[in-house]
């Protein structure tokens, strides 16, 4: 829930699949699943989440149902094995279903399913030829069972291909992350990283305050803003994650100091000392608003709210 929001205050437009993969892999066979939304129940979504050990025993079997929807009376096994992975993915939960109610223009729900695309079609020869490169790429996560191998380069070039003809980027977790070097893509600063620590708490908001940040007329400099401050960081060349992010973070803090310094020619003179001598507890990510600063925070609030930069924003955003 947390990548999606980052995703929607970062984005133009947001694009999630329908239904509900699930895939489980043992060295010896894998099964694939995809439920259609419509067919998805709170028990269902509850079974799917439910934690399976890697390691665990894992039968997969098949048997002939005399009806759809009826189990079968006999099944055989095919599969008995242990689990190596398994993944899941579903964007019903906690975002396409709490977002249903404001129907968002910028939110689209596609049901693609797990099938590749026809090989008649531009997208479907794409995705047959990246196949089969990688599977004759034989250093490619050589280390790894080749049904987890398979699956992985085969959904990642899915993914990949499919993104492109919406002209989109897509987002992946680590399984995945051997491809970027196979495919030669590299990470860009989506401004996800200087986002985390001009809003820790994102995950926490509710969706209406993402849309009013998406509404305000400071929201487009302000993405363009936080992708300047990681690219500003990264051109530092700092020798590990946490000097780059230290370093993302003293830009976000310049730039508030600077916003802060401006607003308070905005404020009464006495409540202007009161947000210069205690600034830092309105740069987020650098110290909590004390109770005896709270008249001055909710005047400097309701100046930012009325101003329409980034850090207008941003500030919107980060107080909720």
């Amino acid at each position: 829930m947390t990548k999606a929001k980052e995703a929607a205050v970062l984005f133009d437009r947001l694009i999630f699949e329908a239904g509900l993969l699930d895939v489980t892999i043992t060295p010896t066979g894998s099964s694939t699943w995809w439920t259609p939304p419509h067919q998805l129940t709170n028990a269902k979504l509850a079974d799917t989440r439910r934690p399976i050990p890697l390691g665990s025993d894992v039968v997969m079997a098949f048997g002939a149902q005399s009806a759809p929807g009826v189990p079968a009376t006999e099944m055989r096994a095919f599969v008995s094995d242990k689990l190596s992975a398994r993944y899941m993915a579903e964007f019903h939960t906690g975002i396409l279903d709490e977002l249903a109610p404001h129907k968002p223009d910028w939110v689209e729900m596609i049901a693609i399913g797990t099938q590749d695309p026809p090989r008649s079609t531009p997208s479907g020869k794409a995705i047959a030829e990246l196949n089969w490169s990688d599977s004759l790429a034989k250093d490619l996560m050589a280390d790894q069972d080749s049904f987890l191998r398979s699956f992985v380069y085969k959904a990642f070039n899915h993914d990949l291909v499919l993104a492109a003809s919406f002209e989109s980027t897509f987002t992946i977790t680590r399984l995945f992350e051997p491809m970027l070097e196979q495919r030669g893509v590299g990470t860009h600063m989506t401004g996800d990283q200087a986002l985390s620590i001009v809003v820790p708490n994102i995950g926490r908001l509710p969706w209406e305050a993402v849309g009013e940040f998406r509404d305000h007329p400071g929201s487009g400099e302000a993405r363009e803003m936080l992708r300047t401050f990681e690219t500003i960081a990264a051109q530092q060349e700092p020798e590990d994650a946490y000097a780059w992010l230290k370093s993302v973070s003293q830009q976000v803090t310049d730039a508030y100091a600077s916003a802060l310094a401006a607003t308070a020619k905005s404020l009464p003179e006495e409540l202007a000392k009161e947000a210069l001598l205690t600034g830092v507890a309105f740069i987020p990510a650098v110290g909590p608003v004390v109770e005896k600063t709270a008249a001055v925070s909710q005047t400097l609030l309701e100046v930012m709210r009325e101003r329409r930069s980034w850090s207008a924003a941003l500030w919107q955003l980060r107080t909720g």
